[in-house]
C-alpha cells in the first residue's frame, strides 16, 4: 500500500460531493489502552491548549486540569503580549509531542462542549469506532489528507473510514468513498463499504436536557488519573518551553 496520492486520486476525491455535515464511519482493530492514551494525547486539542477558552463549560474542572498539566498560570495571564507567549509555548509543546492538527477528524474526550458529550474515533478503552457527523463543509480530499497524517503518526492503526452523502440520521444517506488505513498508509478503496454492524447514535432530547442541568461532569470522557499521568510528560516540557520563549522574547526586546 502506498501513501502517495496520484493526480487521478486527487481528481476523484475532489469530484465527490459531501454535504454541510457529512456522516463518517470509522471501524477497525482495537489498539491497546497505552496506544489509545498516546493517540488521545496527540489528537485531543484540550490537553495542549494553553489559552483559557478551550474545553467545555465545566470551568472548575478545566482550571484543575490546566493546573495539573502545568499551564494554568499561562492561561490566566492576560498581560499585554502574553498571547504571543501562550502561542509560542503551545506550538513548541505540540511539536515536541508530535501533535496531529486536524479540522474534521477529532478525538474530543478530555473536555467536550459538544451537546452530546465526549466523542472520538479512538476511545479511551482502545476501541476504534465512530459513526456520526463531521463538519463543516469538508471535502473528501481534506478528510483523506487528515487520515494520511494520522496514519503516519500512528502506524499501528488498522481501520477503515467511510464518508456518506448525508448526515448520520438521514434515511437517504449513502456511502460515498472509503479509505483503508494500515501500516502507516492510506488507500482509497475502489468501492465504498459500510461496517457490518452499524450503530448510529440515538438522540434522547429529554434525557439530554436533564443531563445538561444536573451533571457538569458529563463533559469529561477521561479518568482524572489520565490527566495526572499526562502531566508527567507535559509539565516539564511546558516549563522548558516557557523558559525558552522568555529568553527569545527578551532577545527580541529593544535594549
Amino acid at each position: 500500500m502506498t501513501n502517495t496520492i496520484m493526480q487521478a486520486d486527487i481528481q476523484r476525491l475532489e469530484a465527490l460531493y459531501l454535504p454541510k455535515w457529512p456522516a463518517m464511519a470509522v471501524w477497525g482493530a482495537p489498539v491497546t489502552v497505552d496506544q489509545a492514551k498516546d493517540i488521545i494525547l496527540r489528537t485531543d486539542s484540550f490537553l495542549t491548549s494553553i489559552g483559557p477558552y478551550s474545553g467545555g463549560n465545566n470551568k472548575l474542572w478545566g482550571a484543575w486540569a490546566r493546573t495539573t498539566l502545568g499551564f494554568q498560570h499561562l492561561a490566566v495571564d492576560e498581560a499585554p503580549g502574553n498571547w504571543h507567549r501562550q502561542g509560542a509555548v503551545q506550538q513548541k509543546l505540540r511539536a515536541a509531542l508530535g501533535f496531529v492538527e486536524t479540522e474534521y477528524v477529532h478525538n474530543t474526550w478530555a473536555a467536550s462542549s459538544y451537546v452530546y458529550g465526549p466523542y472520538g474515533w479512538c476511545h479511551p478503552s482502545g476501541t476504534i469506532w465512530y459513526e456520526d457527523n463531521i463538519g463543516k463543509y469538508p471535502s473528501a480530499r481534506e478528510v483523506f489528507e487528515e487520515w494520511q497524517a494520522l496514519a503516519k503518526a500512528f502506524p499501528y492503526l488498522d481501520l477503515t473510514v467511510t464518508l456518506f452523502s448525508g448526515e448520520s440520521a438521514d434515511d437517504e444517506s449513502n456511502p460515498v468513498v472509503s479509505f483503508r488505513v494500515q501500516e502507516g498508509h492510506v488507500a482509497i478503496l475502489d468501492f465504498p463499504i459500510v461496517p457490518s454492524q452499524r450503530s448510529v447514535p440515538v438522540r434522547d432530547t429529554h434525557a439530554l436536557l436533564r443531563e445538561l442541568v444536573t451533571n457538569r461532569s458529563r463533559e469529561q470522557g477521561l479518568a482524572d488519573q489520565w490527566i495526572v499521568d499526562y502531566s508527567e510528560v507535559i509539565r516539564p516540557l511546558v516549563a522548558q518551553f516557557e523558559s525558552e520563549v522568555a529568553q527569545e522574547l527578551a532577545h527580541l526586546s529593544p535594549s
